[in-house]
């Protein structure tokens, strides 16, 4: 008979009672052979008829509904009865142009029937996940491999999508160390649910790293990105990144968002960025190594607030969207480690990237256990000169600026180098001042100025 006949027993008869709304939107095509054995005990009502069927397909179209995966030319035996549910030992079919094989599996757990597992096996092309997917980001995988997919319908009907992969034969364009070359090796497990309405992909890549992807009516909604562990209760409209990561290089990542996520292909819903209690062993930034960092931030429509904290410093940047001037604040900065990552090999010299204004405030100044002071300036840059303006604070016992602020500049040309300071230096005892640099306390004062040009 008619499979599409065949569907509909299951949707309407108490077949569905096991399904539940799984496969409401299927479509079937193609014909059926069926054998059925039905026994009822006449003499005692209260006992259910068991029954006991046989389906043979033969070239069936199987068309997944809001799944948007059709099968065809399906062929095999599909079994089902009352006490064990379904069963199917192999099946054929195609999708994608490729040859598929497939089984299902029902039994018993409990007394009860058992959840419902129908699984595929075959080959796919990443081109053909992404657009089934309709998920463009995914261009970052390229090659084909051999997956396993698994329907999972447990006897509450809430069915869920499973694919396993160990992507042998698909390059993976991603920032260290996830990057994969096609020969390589890489456990991949999606999963997906089929019930009506918004729904979340989970992809888990070696246990190590977790995208969630939120697909609303209008499509990507937003997600996360965990590493470590998987990240959750994520608002719409927020992609989130945390975990704990060895190493971030910041450049890779940033080129790696421009390439799959341009502004021109903005989402028809506004996705903005969270920062989550990132935590980076090794953040290479501008060439720099910086150790231990936690990074917490939130995406405005106009700017990014990001708090940080390492070893040597901890505060907080304020970057706006047109970046024409960037608000640092430091709630300390430890001065050795400071010049350690500045002087390291390796990096870009100054002179080799631009930057805006920054604004900066360091409300403790220290050296080891010694505390320093509090200082706040503006630095800009101009060409390879670097401009410290108005200063002023407290840097080991010398006020910095009088009446008007100080101003530190840093030339550098075919010359050389040189610095200019200008300003006034304001003092109560210079014997403390000497002190503080090490010399003897020769003077004593209530208070001074010097002059500086």
């Amino acid at each position: 008979g008619s499979a599409a006949d065949g569907l509909e027993v299951v949707n309407t008869s108490p077949l569905r009672n096991t399904v539940g709304d799984t496969f409401s939107d299927w479509t079937l095509q193609g014909e059926l052979g069926t054998r059925m054995a039905l026994a009822m005990n006449l003499s005692d009502a209260t006992l259910e008829p068991q029954v006991s069927l046989m389906t043979d397909w033969s070239a069936v179209e199987v068309d997944m509904g809001d799944l948007d995966l059709v099968v065809s030319d399906v062929n095999g035996s599909l079994f089902y009865d009352s006490f064990n549910g379904f069963r199917a030992e192999e099946m054929i079919g195609t999708a994608w142009g490729r040859p598929l094989t497939g089984q299902v599996r029902q039994g018993r757990a409990g007394g009860e029937l058992a959840e419902l597992d129908i699984a595929v096996q075959g080959r796919a092309s990443a081109q053909d996940v992404r657009e089934w997917l309709d998920q463009d980001m995914l261009a970052l995988a390229q090659g084909e491999a051999d997956a396993s997919l698994h329907i999972r319908v447990p006897p509450d009907g809430s069915a869920l999508l499973e694919v396993d992969s160990t992507l042998e034969g698909v390059a993976l364009d991603l920032p260290s160390p996830w990057a994969k070359q096609a020969q390589e090796s890489r456990s991949m497990k999606l999963s997906m649910p089929l019930a009506a309405g918004p729904r979340r992909i989970d992809i888990a890549m070696d246990e190590a790293a977790f995208l969630g992807l939120d697909l609303g009516p209008e499509g990507f909604n937003g997600g996360s990105l965990g590493f470590s562990a998987p990240l959750f209760d994520n608002a719409p409209g927020r992609f989130v990144l945390g975990g704990k990561l060895d190493y971030l290089d910041w450049d890779e990542w940033d080129s790696f968002f421009e390439r799959y996520f341009p502004e021109e292909d903005a989402e028809p819903v506004l996705i903005l960025s969270t920062l989550r209690e990132l935590q980076v062993d090794r953040l290479l930034l501008f060439g720099k190594q910086i150790d231990q960092v936690r990074l917490n931030g939130v995406e405005y429509p106009d700017r990014w607030e990001i708090e940080f904290d390492t070893a040597w410093a901890a505060g907080r940047v304020l970057l706006p969207e047109d970046l024409a001037g960037l608000d640092l604040n430091l709630d300390r900065l430890e001065v050795g480690g400071f010049a350690a990552m500045m002087n390291a090999e390796e990096g870009l010299p100054a002179d080799q990237f631009d930057f805006p204004p920054i604004k900066v405030v360091i409300a403790d100044l220290h050296d080891a256990e010694d505390h320093w002071g509090a200082l706040d300036f503006t630095l800009r840059q101009s060409g390879q000169n670097l401009h410290f303006e108005n200063i002023r604070g407290e840097l080991r016992r010398l006020q910095l600026g009088g009446e008007t602020p100080m101003r530190l500049d840093w030339l550098r040309g075919e010359g050389g180098e040189r610095t200019r300071l200008m300003g006034e230096l304001l003092f109560e005892d210079f014997g403390d001042v000497l002190e503080q640099y090490q010399y003897e306390q020769i003077v004593q004062t209530d208070s001074g100025t010097v002059g500086l040009e």
